[in-house]
């Protein structure tokens, strides 16, 4: 991404705690009980089951709870174990520290279990965690998001698409950065919850693995399906990623795609930069705005007029490098920079 983000201190980052209490000191332990009951939880969570639709918690867990007892063998449960351990270690997860356990890791585990699980971890972000026996508790998801998104405006992932800010009274998506379909246990992580703009979210990364590629099918086999590092959402320092634009032709009413080419590159982050571009489309949508009418109009209106007041080119584009991140400059200065006389 091009801007990292600042954890933000919230209680509802604490939900993760009951994910991984339930999974690992309940399921993956040995109890007297014959089945499950909110009296195997420590006494602080207990109401997140008893208060809450059946269907959304006990249900599935119960079911869960059976098969950990009944069917799965000591190492089983100890993958179960690194699903929770492994997959909500979002920082080493995108430096390739760490290897997740998948969905269709736990379904080679057991089928059944694994049918339950997605229950439980869907219906605990879609549903349980806007119920108030869990705001009560962790406050609300909205509020937490005014708080994280700020006054921003500009999605931090492309630079030129528009998300909800605090004085919205909707809000944007919030993207599971590792998809909540592939990465159990995670759904409800909000490390790993970003807000994120919809040509982002819905156009372009979807469900997509962001620290493996694509994996494709070559004749009678597949290629592809390799790690990959990723930016790390809530890193510290932000890298500078270098964007070059070149023209085959001179800028003007007309432009196509093909008149462009665009080229990243970050000194010590290539694989992320290359991961960054792949996951959200980052080259066609660039390409894109600098072929539309959006950019013809800037060209015209903003940067023709102020050259004829006086104002040089690379004068004028050291103006915009001081807001990089803002009113879609980020794009605006590798495309002047192109055009330069």
């Amino acid at each position: 991404m091009l801007k990292p983000y600042k954890i933000q201190k919230h209680d509802i980052h604490k939900i993760q705690s009951f994910v991984n209490h339930l999974v690992i000191d309940v399921l993956c332990k040995p109890h007297i009980s014959d089945q499950f009951s909110s009296l195997l939880l420590l006494p602080k969570y207990r109401d997140l089951v008893d208060n809450v639709n059946d269907e959304y918690i006990l249900k599935p867990i119960s079911e869960s709870f059976l098969i950990c007892k009944n069917v799965l063998k000591k190492k089983d449960l100890k993958l179960l174990k690194s699903a929770v351990l492994n997959n909500n270690q979002i920082r080493k997860l995108c430096t390739g520290e760490l290897n997740p356990v998948l969905y269709e890791d736990i379904i080679n585990l057991n089928a059944d279990l694994a049918k339950y699980l997605k229950v439980f971890c869907d219906h605990l972000y879609k549903h349980s965690i806007n119920l108030e026996a869990f705001y009560s508790v962790y406050g609300k998801v909205e509020s937490y998001y005014r708080k994280f998104a700020g006054a921003d405006l500009t999605c931090r992932f492309c630079g030129i698409g528009n998300i909800l800010g605090q004085f919205h009274s909707k809000r944007s998506a919030l993207d599971h950065y590792f998809p909540k379909g592939l990465f159990p246990f995670s759904s409800v992580n909000f490390k790993n919850l970003i807000p994120i703009c919809d040509t982002c979210n819905s156009k372009y990364k979807l469900e997509q693995n962001p620290i493996r590629t694509p994996k494709k099918k070559k004749g009678k086999g597949f290629i592809g399906n390799e790690k990959i590092k990723t930016f790390y959402p809530f890193r510290r320092d932000t890298p500078d990623i270098d964007i070059t634009i070149s023209l085959s032709k001179t800028y003007g009413i007309g432009m196509a795609k093909s008149d462009m080419n665009i080229t990243f590159s970050c000194i010590g982050f290539d694989e992320e930069v290359r991961n960054w571009e792949r996951l959200f489309g980052i080259s066609e949508n660039y390409i894109a705005f600098c072929c539309s009418n959006d950019m013809l109009m800037y060209y015209e209106e903003q940067y023709v007029a102020l050259k004829n007041e006086g104002i040089q080119h690379d004068k004028y584009i050291g103006m915009l490098k001081k807001n990089r991140y803002s009113d879609k400059n980020v794009i605006k200065i590798p495309f002047l920079e192109a055009i330069q006389p």
